[in-house]
C-alpha cells in the first residue's frame, strides 16, 4: 500500500510541476545555484535567446 501511495504522490507532484510556468521554474533553478559565477552565467543563459524547448531531458529554457 505504501508503494502505491508513494507512486501516486510522485506522479501527482510531477504533473503539478509541469503546470508551473517556465519563468518560475527558471527562477527556482537560479535560486538553487550557490556559486555566484555559475549563477551569473546561468542568469545570462536564461535571458539569451536560443532554443526554446520543453521536455523531460531538455535543460535549456529561455524567457
Amino acid at each position: 500500500v505504501k508503494d502505491v501511495l508513494y507512486h501516486l504522490y510522485v506522479t501527482a507532484r510531477g504533473n503539478l510541476q509541469r503546470l508551473v510556468p517556465k519563468e518560475i521554474r527558471i527562477l527556482k533553478y537560479l535560486l538553487t545555484i550557490e556559486d555566484p559565477k555559475q549563477q551569473l552565467s546561468a542568469l545570462k543563459d536564461a535571458f539569451t535567446p536560443g532554443d526554446e524547448l520543453e521536455g523531460n531531458d531538455v535543460d535549456c529554457l529561455y524567457t
